[in-house]
């Protein structure tokens, strides 16, 4: 009895780990093989935005994945970004901030942003990204997940 406790509390706490931020998670289906095989891009491609600025980046992507940005919104944050490259803020989540570090990858217009984490599934958060990259990313594909 005890074990069927045990695991009806498991499941419904599983189940209800996800928090309202998950409207930006978009998780590749598993049997896009090819995402695990999209480059990386190189980390000094991409910042994440900083609290301070966050408000005003989820209103920004509160009606697309990524948006072109021109060098005045967030001047001392932008990677370096040399021709053709542009400028994108990307939706981005994550589940461990402190434990964790955001990968991008990207094959022509598709990007996949995710985080991986130390740590058991937990409530997801929005965060937003400034990418340099070319060309434009179209299909944004956004995820987090623990146990790195």
């Amino acid at each position: 009895m005890k074990r069927l406790v045990l695991v009806a509390a498991l499941t419904i706490i599983s189940t209800s780990v996800a928090s309202a931020d998950d409207s930006w998670v978009n998780d590749p289906s598993k049997d896009l093989q090819r995402l695990n095989e999209m480059p990386d891009l190189a980390p000094s491609q991409f910042v994440e935005i900083p609290a301070s600025l966050a408000e005003e980046a989820f209103e920004r992507l509160a009606d697309a994945s990524a948006i072109q940005l021109t060098e005045k919104y967030y001047p001392r944050l932008n990677p370096a970004c040399a021709e053709p490259s542009k400028l994108y803020l990307v939706r981005a989540v994550y589940e461990h901030g402190n434990t964790g570090a955001f990968h991008v990858k990207q094959l022509g217009h598709t990007m996949w942003v995710k985080h991986l984490a130390m740590g058991a599934a937990a409530p997801r958060h929005k965060s937003a990204l400034i990418v340099c990259t070319e060309p434009s990313p179209t299909i944004v594909y956004v995820s987090a997940s623990g146990a790195m």
